[in-house]
């Protein structure tokens, strides 16, 4: 599990997951997970995570508008996320230049 509860504020169920963005208290980090560098191809491979407490899961960036943000990402459960200023979180997000 990756919880972005950076101050052990959130209200946790048992198994420590954040279950609502209501439950995001304090401060929060923005994402888990920075791709700087692309071409990010279907053979990056995240697999079977729990991302809780977070603004943001994973962002791909990106200087060129040709290069590709494809990672696979499966068995993977956002719970708790949470996107200022509206509570409804992308989970992954590409900027293209």
């Amino acid at each position: 599990m990756l919880s972005g509860d950076i101050g052990n504020d959130d209200t946790v169920d048992a198994n420590g997951v954040t279950v609502s963005y209501t439950d995001v208290v304090g401060s929060t980090a923005r994402l888990f997970t920075l791709f700087p560098t692309v071409p990010l191809l279907a053979d990056t491979v995240l697999d079977g995570l729990v991302l809780t407490g977070s603004q943001m899961a994973f962002q791909c960036e990106s200087i060129s508008p040709a290069s590709e943000c494809s990672p696979t990402l499966r068995n993977l459960l956002f719970s708790g996320m949470w996107e200022a200023p509206s509570p409804f979180s992308p989970g992954m997000e590409v900027h293209r230049g």
